[in-house]
């Protein structure tokens, strides 16, 4: 199974955020070993940007996502990306870049907390605790 996964699942791990980081942890971990876990290189960005800012580290940002890298597949933002981001229904312009890119690699889901902002999704979109719940009981 192919999931893309959505930025807030993995802060969720690394920030260490009360309630939700137990099952974003969980998920996680059946990356590379039970499903295909797939970032788009954008988000890469995003997550130094942000762990760099939480940390205060540009190092330990580095580092972070060289070893994320190691267990994701990661996923090019193309021309054609953008351009269906901008005929998407969504209000969000990362979270319709991500669902454009899902869409592209034939993931079967897009992991992320956020699923009303995935309700115009070409991809189904389900959280972390319900797709554990539902494939991994």
């Amino acid at each position: 199974m192919r999931v893309l996964i959505d930025t807030n699942v993995v802060l969720d791990v690394l920030l260490k955020r009360e309630g939700h980081r137990e099952r974003s942890e969980a998920f996680l971990r059946l990356t590379p070993s039970r499903i295909t876990g797939l970032l788009t290189a954008t988000q890469t960005k995003d997550l130094f940007y942000l762990l760099r800012r939480a940390w205060s580290s540009s190092e330990d940002a580095r580092n972070t996502v060289a070893d994320l890298i190691v267990n994701f597949t990661l996923v090019d933002v193309l021309e054609i990306d953008v351009q269906t981001t901008l005929s998407l229904r969504m209000s969000d312009y990362e979270d319709a870049l991500i669902a454009a890119c899902a869409k592209r690699v034939r993931a079967d889901y897009i992991i992320t907390r956020n699923t009303p902002d995935f309700r115009n999704s070409p991809i189904p979109a389900i959280t972390p605790s319900d797709f554990l719940d539902e494939f991994f009981p």
